[in-house]
């Protein structure tokens, strides 16, 4: 079990790598359905 300090850790880190995949392309504009297919993807792929 996850301690308070390092749930707040993972928290950051996550936003940090979603916050990198979309600055891969800094000029598009993402949908909701984009944002939404892209969590889906990035949860996915953690859970593997």
């Amino acid at each position: 079990m996850s301690t308070e300090k390092e749930a707040v850790f993972i928290q950051k880190a996550t936003v940090y790598d979603l916050q990198k995949i979309l600055e891969k392309d800094p000029n598009k504009t993402y949908t909701v359905d984009e944002i939404i297919a892209l969590l889906d993807a990035y949860i996915s792929g953690i859970q593997q």
